[in-house]
């Protein structure tokens, strides 16, 4: 509806009618922000398909840019991407120019950068039909190169992305990873996403209509340079906290592994892992686990850790449930055997695939023998295994479902190791709290 170029609806119907027809055809559809995965979801609602929604992390190829302290006389305002002609209404080229006509003064310079190389005058003929001064408007073409990329973030003060409607808004995000103020638009996958985190909605405009632009771009000029850029500060670490890359990769793999082989109990654990080391920076989960673990009628015994509080914790379990008496480091020895010489699951699948940061298998092995390395997933793995028992492992998360870890034959009767994980890579002995060695 917004591009401007021949029979642009009938050619939208008929992409619109490929990309339906390809997810009715995929094993799995991923959708690239809440925009996309609603607009997806009521589209193949017939085919009740469920939507992976996937929301990109921030860009660290801009994400060290240091910006100047001090504001110059005119105050630049970027509005960047497709500029093409045939996307100028969608991508709200009109909209942006219209915004700052309406604020009658001309130190306020905008920045058109997105035109195909060449048309660049063509851009400029038809924004100026908006009213705007010749003398405050800069139009260029598509940036090209990280180099590049960086340099225009420094040059400018604001950018907003204005678009009419957008299935996510990658420039935005862009920006905001480089630190720069933005105002984006409610009717996008990005502004969608913004919501949903603290101090969100004041990036937010939810109008087609420049003068609401006008009013947003001046609030935020009003601001001193240094809020406006500790408030974008703010929302990147909000925004990377709930959406890191690494998050949602590993939520993606999760999900297609579960769609190949059933439960990924591997995955599950690393979720764990990497929620813990978000939430410990700002939560005693010591205090939560402790709670978590007496509602569940357990008591925590701590250790002393240094890199060994996985094995401290499972030798304690193994005393205490099995009546196994071993040392730390002797339990380190064996089950760094027992996955040395039973390195695939019983389908076939290298134990390696869920190890991460290590070369080969026999790196990771050798890494897992030494003295305070920390034992992980895998290792949980190769204990529930060695020993024919299951381990409950009780998170300190609130909102994430306990893991149990089970052996690859029946332990019918067994009882089971219990764990608690407080943060990121401590592990500690949970003993009932009544003292029976029934769990």
């Amino acid at each position: 509806m917004h591009k401007n170029y021949p029979s642009a609806i009938a050619k939208g119907e008929g992409k619109n009618r490929a990309e339906v027809d390809l997810c009715q055809i995929a094993d799995l559809v991923v959708a690239v922000g809440p925009k996309l995965k609603e607009a997806f979801s009521r589209m193949l609602r017939s085919s009740h398909r469920d939507i992976f929604q996937l929301i990109p992390g921030s860009f660290a190829k801009v994400s060290d840019i240091e910006h100047a302290a001090q504001d110059g006389v005119n105050f630049r305002v970027l509005t960047f991407g497709r500029g093409d002609l045939e996307y100028f209404s969608l991508k709200g080229y009109d909209i942006a120019a219209q915004s700052i006509v309406e604020l009658k003064d001309s130190s306020y310079s905008p920045l058109f950068v997105g035109g195909s190389h060449g048309r660049q005058d063509e851009v400029a003929e038809i924004l100026l039909q908006t009213g705007i001064s010749k003398n405050q408007l800069i139009v260029r073409s598509f940036v090209k190169g990280k180099q590049r990329l960086r340099e225009l973030f420094c040059e400018v003060d604001l950018a907003i992305m204005p678009s009419t409607t957008e299935g996510f808004g990658l420039t935005a995000l862009e920006a905001m990873s480089a630190g720069l103020p933005i105002l984006v638009s409610g009717n996008s996958g990005f502004g969608k996403a913004l919501r949903g985190l603290p101090m969100g909605e004041s990036f937010v405009i939810d109008s087609n209509d420049p003068k609401e632009w006008a009013k947003a771009i001046a609030a935020i000029r009003q601001k001193s340079r240094t809020q406006r850029l500790e408030e974008i500060q703010s929302m990147r670490r909000s925004y990377d906290e709930r959406f890191s890359w690494e998050r949602q990769c590993q939520a993606l793999v999760a999900r297609m592994w579960k769609m190949v082989y059933g439960e990924p109990i591997f995955l599950a654990l690393q979720q764990i892992l990497l929620e813990a080391r978000i939430e410990s920076s700002k939560t005693d989960l010591s205090q939560v686990l402790q709670r978590t673990a007496l509602e569940k009628g357990f008591a925590i015994s701590d250790n002393q850790g240094e890199g060994n509080c996985m094995f401290f914790a499972l030798s304690k379990q193994l005393d205490l449930i099995k009546g196994i008496q071993m040392s730390h480091d002797e339990l380190r020895r064996t089950i760094v055997q027992y996955l040395r010489e039973n390195p695939r699951l019983p389908d076939g699948t290298e134990l390696f695939h869920f190890v991460d940061g290590y070369p080969s298998w026999d790196a990771y092995l050798t890494s897992m023998m030494v003295d305070g390395t920390w034992g992980d997933h895998v290792i949980l793995h190769g204990a529930a295994n060695c020993f024919g028992t299951c381990i409950y492992v009780i998170s300190s998360l609130p909102h994430r479902h306990d893991v149990t870890i089970c052996p690859e034959f029946d332990v019918t009767g067994s009882n089971r190791l219990v764990l608690g994980h407080l943060h990121e890579h401590h592990y500690v002995s949970l003993i009932p709290h009544n003292g029976s060695k029934d769990v």
